[in-house]
C-alpha cells in the first residue's frame, strides 16, 4: 500500500478508538473522518456521496428517517404508556409477571421500531411502574434492553445493522422474517426463563403497593385516539409494504420513507416538533462512518479482509461466519453505543468477497471432479478413480486404510463421537448459563450447540467443497 492508503488506515483507526472510548462524541468523529478522508483524496465526491458500492448508502439512510418520522407522531399518541400500564395491570403487580410482560410488549415492538427509540419511550413508564410498586428499576431495564436487542436482529428494521447488511447482501424483508424470527422466538422463550434466575433478587412483592398499580388506567394514557387509529392504519400498510416489496419491486426505503410523510402529512401536527424529534445525530454518525468505510473500500483494504478471512476457511462459509460472529461478538461486548452498527458497517464491504470467494472454490472443486462428456475412454475412468481414491486418503486416511486390508470401518463423516461430545459441552454450558444466570456461558453453549448440529450433518464436507449431498 502507498502512503496514502497507510494515512487513510490510520485516520480510519484512529477515528474508531475516538467513537469506541467515547473521547470525542460519536457524531464528531465520524464526520471529522470523513472529511480527512475527503481532503486527502481517498475519495470523492462521485464515490462518497454516488456509489453504491464504496458510499453513503441512502437506501439505510431514508429507512431510519421514515421510522423516524412514524416512531415521531406515534409516541405522541400515548401508546407506549398504555402498553406498560395495561402490563403492570396484568400481572397484578406481582414481579416476574410484570417482567415477562414488559419482555413480551418491548419484543413485540422492537421488530418493527427502532429498538432504541422502543426503550426509550417504554423505559419512562418502567421507571414510574416500579416506583410505584417499590421495585428496583435497574433488572427491569436491563431485561427490556436484552429483549430489544434480541427480538430487532428478527427483521430487517429491527436494528440498523440489519439494515446495512440486508441493503449490501440483497437480502429483503421476507428474508430476514423466514430465517431470523424462528430463533429469535427461540432465544426469547430462553430470555424469559433465563430471568427468572437473573433477576431472582429482585422480585419482591408489595400486596399494598400492587393496589396502587391496579388503581391505574391505561386508558387515560392515550392523549389522541383519533392519531392513535391513524398511525396505526399508516403503520400496518407500511408493515404490509415490508412484506410485499419484492412483489412490487419497492425498495423498503421507499416505503418507509413514504410512510413517514404521508402519517406526518395527515397528522397535520408540527412539523418542526416533529422532526426535532427525529435522532439527527444519529443519521449524521451513520453518513460520516459510510463516507470512512467507502474509502477503505477505495483502498482495497476491507476487500482485502474479506477475502482473506474466506481464504483462510477455504471458502467454507460456516468457518467465515464464525470467525466473522466471533470477532465481531468481542468489539460489541466491550463498547456500547451504536457498536453493532460500526462493526456492521465495516464488514458490510466483505459480504460480497467471502460469498465470491466460496463460489469460486465451489467452481473449481466442480471443474476438477466433472467428466468430459456422455462417454469416457476407459483411461479416463481410470484417471478419475485414481483421483477419488488419492481423495479418499486424503479425507480419511483411516478409512482408507482399513477398506485397503478389508477391515469394515465407519467413513469419518458417520463417526460421530465429537459431535456428540460437542453437544454434550454445549448443553452443559447452557445449563449452567441458566443456573447461574451467566449471558457469556449461555452464548457460548448456543455457539458450541450449533457447532454440534453442524458436525451431525453427514454431508458437511461434501457442502463444505461445493459438491452435491448423495441422493
Amino acid at each position: 500500500m502507498g502512503i496514502t492508503a497507510w494515512l487513510a488506515v490510520g485516520v480510519f483507526a484512529g477515528v474508531y478508538v475516538l467513537i469506541a472510548t467515547e473521547w470525542v462524541h460519536r457524531v464528531k468523529a465520524a464526520l471529522g473522518g470523513a472529511v480527512i478522508m475527503l481532503a486527502l483524496g481517498v475519495t470523492d465526491a462521485e464515490h462518497a456521496f454516488f456509489s453504491e458500492e464504496a458510499g453513503i448508502d441512502w437506501n439505510v439512510i431514508f429507512l431510519l428517517l421514515g421510522m423516524m418520522l412514524i416512531v415521531s407522531v406515534l409516541k405522541r399518541t400515548g401508546v407506549f404508556e398504555f402498553i406498560a400500564i395495561w402490563a403492570a395491570k396484568r400481572a397484578r403487580g406481582k414481579p416476574y409477571r410484570l417482567m415477562v410482560l414488559l419482555i413480551l410488549a418491548t419484543a413485540v415492538l422492537s421488530p418493527w421500531l427502532d429498538n432504541v427509540t422502543t426503550v426509550l419511550l417504554i423505559a419512562p413508564v418502567t421507571i414510574l411502574v416500579c416506583n410505584k410498586l417499590g421495585l428496583p428499576v435497574v433488572p427491569y431495564l436491563i431485561a427490556e434492553v436484552m429483549a430489544c436487542n434480541i427480538s430487532g436482529a428478527a427483521t430487517l428494521i429491527g436494528d440498523p445493522p440489519n439494515i446495512i447488511i440486508g441493503s449490501r447482501a440483497g437480502l429483503s424483508f421476507n428474508d430476514f422474517l423466514l430465517h431470523m424470527t424462528p430463533i429469535v422466538v427461540v432465544l426469547m422463550v430462553v430470555f424469559v426463563l433465563m430471568s427468572r434466575v437473573m433477576f431472582r433478587k429482585a422480585f419482591r412483592y408489595d400486596p399494598e403497593r400492587a393496589k396502587s398499580v391496579m388503581e391505574m388506567d391505561e386508558r387515560a394514557a392515550i392523549k389522541n385516539p383519533g392519531l392513535l387509529k391513524l398511525s396505526g392504519i399508516v403503520l400496518l400498510a407500511v408493515m404490509a409494504g415490508f412484506v410485499l416489496h419484492t412483489t412490487f419491486h419497492i425498495e423498503p426505503s421507499v416505503v418507509a420513507i413514504t410512510g413517514g410523510l404521508v402519517l406526518l402529512a395527515l397528522s397535520r401536527l408540527d412539523t418542526e416538533e416533529v422532526a426535532r424529534d427525529v435522532e439527527w445525530e444519529t443519521l449524521a454518525f451513520f453518513t460520516g462512518l459510510f463516507v470512512m468505510v467507502g474509502a477503505m473500500v477505495q483502498i482495497g483494504v476491507i476487500g482485502d479482509l474479506g477475502e482473506l478471512a474466506a481464504e483462510a476457511t477455504e471458502g467454507e462459509l460456516l468457518g467465515t461466519s464464525m470467525a466473522l460472529v466471533l470477532r465481531t461478538g468481542r468489539h460489541c461486548g466491550h463498547h456500547r453505543d451504536r457498536r453493532g452498527v460500526r462493526v456492521a458497517a465495516l464488514l458490510r464491504p466483505g459480504v460480497t468477497p467471502a460469498a465470491r470467494t466460496r463460489r469460486r472454490h465451489g467452481a473449481a472443486d466442480h471443474s476438477h471432479r466433472s467428466g468430459g462428456g456422455g462417454s469416457m475412454h476407459a483411461h479416463d475412468e481410470d484417471r478419475q478413480l485414481d483421483g477419488l481414491a488419492d481423495r479418499l486418503r486424503h479425507d480419511d486416511p483411516r478409512f482408507a486404510a482399513d477398506f485397503a486390508q478389508g477391515r469394515p470401518r465407519r467413513p469419518r463423516e458417520y463417526r460421530r463421537g465429537t459431535a456428540w461430545l460437542t453437544l454434550a459441552v454445549g448443553l452443559v454450558l447452557l445449563g449452567a448459563g441458566i443456573a447461574l444466570g451467566h449471558g457469556l456461558l449461555l452464548a457460548g453453549g448456543l455457539v458450541v450447540s450449533g457447532a454440534a448440529g453442524h458436525l451431525f450433518d453427514p454431508n458437511r464436507e461434501q457442502i463444505r467443497r461445493g459438491t452435491p449431498p448423495p441422493s
